[in-house]
């Protein structure tokens, strides 16, 4: 019997013999995906597979807490760094806090009042703690 295996992302990855007495593969179906032309690829939904255009990029999530290199580098990359660097210089406890802290809690208050201060949205902020699957970008200075 075959069985076509899909990944974490429910995208076809390849066709295995089972003996009918054998376990089903983890992430498998009977039911065999379409064919495809180069760059699609065939996505499980649950009782079919549809054909997309291109592999999906990689998840993406949006974190309560960021490490403090990752969310300096989130406002320098938003232009956003310079701005927090002032408001959080405007008082001696903001500042060991903003040189000293591992990790930056979103929903801190140190957070939102640099995010009232600065005037960003929830949209912008969304941005800023947004963390890309296998990013891994260059910091210019």
């Amino acid at each position: 019997m075959r069985r076509y295996v899909y990944d974490k992302e429910f995208i076809f990855q390849r066709v295995i013999k089972v003996r009918r007495i054998d376990p089903y593969p983890r992430r498998s179906t009977t039911e065999k995906p379409p064919k495809t032309r180069g760059t699609q690829v065939a996505r499980w939904i649950g009782e079919s597979w549809e054909i997309l255009s291109e592999r999906p990029g990689p998840p993406v999530v949006i974190a309560s807490t960021l490490p403090a290199l990752n969310f300096h580098l989130a406002l320098k990359k938003g232009g956003y760094l310079e701005d927090a660097e002032a408001f959080f210089s405007t008082k001696p406890g903001r500042q060991i806090r903003w040189q000293r802290s591992l990790e930056f809690d979103r929903n801190s208050g140190l957070i939102r009042s640099m995010q009232e201060a600065l005037t960003l949205t929830d949209e912008q902020m969304n941005d800023l703690f947004t963390v890309v699957e296998d990013e891994d970008e260059e910091i210019e200075d």
